[in-house]
């Protein structure tokens, strides 16, 4: 089994701080994943979507009402995420060779607490708690959408990892290779909604989560938690 990853480096007012991170989170990844090369895409307009073209892949954005690219009410940040991290999928898939391989993909804006042996470890806990036939793990754990999870539909073993619940915001997400063949095939076919949205509207993928009791070792950090000192002094920060 071999671990993949990419870091999406969007950088915009913090991009000093997102930079710095984007380069960390890559130094301990390294060790014993494969980063991915792929490009990291900004659509700021529809005239950037209308340039953007990729060979092999065919984007198929909609709206509710049938509308195509790029539908009325997209916004065009919306766009690039998809663009990206389904570029990212395609790179894992054309590089992996076992059924086992995974993809973690990862935003600027996630603060890994984990390093080395101890890193990989946990990521092999957590793949490990998930049933045969996932798709994706959802890493992200926030505090104020545990009332979204409801013990008697996501809870389903005592381990670590529920069914997904989170509606929406997914910073680190762990792909199987089946789960990366069907969002190439969504973004073929349709694609209704913004990633994060249509991930849990979409009943087709197995999609799973760390259970909110649970702290991944994986944290969301922004500029202005940086500068509260108590974060900084944490070796918690703000937990996903």
């Amino acid at each position: 089994m071999s671990l993949f990853f990419k870091v999406h480096h969007k950088f915009g007012y913090d991009a000093s701080f997102r930079e710095s991170n984007t380069n960390a989170i890559n130094a301990a990844l390294e060790k014993f994943a494969t980063q991915l090369r792929s490009e990291t895409v900004i659509i700021n307009s529809e005239q950037d979507f209308d340039d953007f073209r990729v060979e092999d892949v065919i984007f198929n954005f909609v709206n509710k009402r049938g509308l195509r690219n790029p539908p009325p009410g997209w916004l065009p940040g919306e766009i690039g995420v998809w663009i990206s991290n389904v570029l990212a999928l395609k790179e894992f898939l054309d590089k992996s060779t076992s059924d086992s391989d995974t993809c973690l993909l990862l935003e600027s804006d996630v603060w890994l607490n984990l390093e080395g042996d101890v890193l990989c470890n946990c990521i092999e806990i957590w793949e490990g708690g998930i049933p045969c036939g996932w798709d994706f793990l959802n890493l992200y754990v926030a505090e104020n959408w545990r009332y979204l999870f409801d013990p008697s539909i996501h809870e389903f073993s005592e381990g670590l990892v529920c069914k997904n619940y989170a509606e929406v915001h997914i910073p680190a997400i762990l792909w199987s290779r089946k789960g990366a063949l069907k969002m190439l095939n969504v973004a073929n076919n349709l694609i209704h909604s913004p990633i994060d949205r249509q991930l849990f509207e979409d009943r087709s993928f197995e999609g799973y989560a760390l259970k909110p009791e649970f702290h991944s070792n994986v944290s969301l950090w922004t500029s202005e938690a940086l500068d509260n000192s108590t974060i900084q002094n944490s070796n918690i920060r703000i937990l996903l």
